[in-house]
């Protein structure tokens, strides 16, 4: 299947911009937390539509493995926002073959917490775990504020026809998180 992903990917060249069946630019998010992320910054641009990879029970992307719908949305689309932080290990070969594929790595300046190794020596468990970076950084207010400013950034980059419109979306998006948090 990966030898097949980067066949696919590596028959494109240049940046695409063409539309979709639909009409539309498409924008691929990996998993639900980008997905809602990329769509509050896209909101009310018609022109773009977004897609999100994973289904949306899926917490995270640890155990997640890549379907033929994976790489055809891939393949449609134009920018792929990820999480970053190593979230997204399962389709990394084919990340490096994309040629005309934008990738938004929302994890960018984001300092990863590492989960402090730690024993067991219970007579079932009698190992020793070491340091890992944590790469759910969504769950952190502060790191969402930050993926939420890759992204924007990212999409500007991209899309630079929407700029005002993006921008708009981001500053509205985050007074309402913000306003969220005043709430609790």
């Amino acid at each position: 299947l990966l030898l097949v992903c980067v066949f696919m990917f590596s028959s494109c060249q240049g940046i695409k911009t063409e539309k979709n069946d639909s009409g539309k630019i498409t924008v691929a998010a990996s998993f639900y937390p980008v997905y809602i992320f990329t769509l509050n910054l896209l909101d009310g641009i018609e022109q773009i539509q977004v897609e999100c990879m994973a289904e949306q029970n899926i917490g995270c992307l640890h155990d997640y493995t890549l379907t033929s719908a994976d790489v055809k949305l891939l393949n449609d689309s134009t920018v792929l926002v990820i999480n970053g932080a190593g979230m997204e290990g399962f389709v990394e070969d084919v990340f490096s073959n994309a040629e005309s594929l934008k990738i938004i790595d929302s994890s960018e300046n984001i300092k990863l917490l590492c989960d402090e190794g730690h024993d067991h020596e219970e007579e079932e468990h009698n190992h020793t775990h070491g340091h890992e970076e944590n790469s759910h950084i969504w769950l952190s207010v502060e790191n969402a504020k930050i993926q939420v400013q890759n992204i924007k950034n990212g999409l500007l980059e991209s899309f630079p026809q929407y700029s005002e419109k993006i921008s708009d979306n981001y500053n509205s998006y985050i007074e309402r998180r913000r306003n969220l948090d005043l709430w609790n």
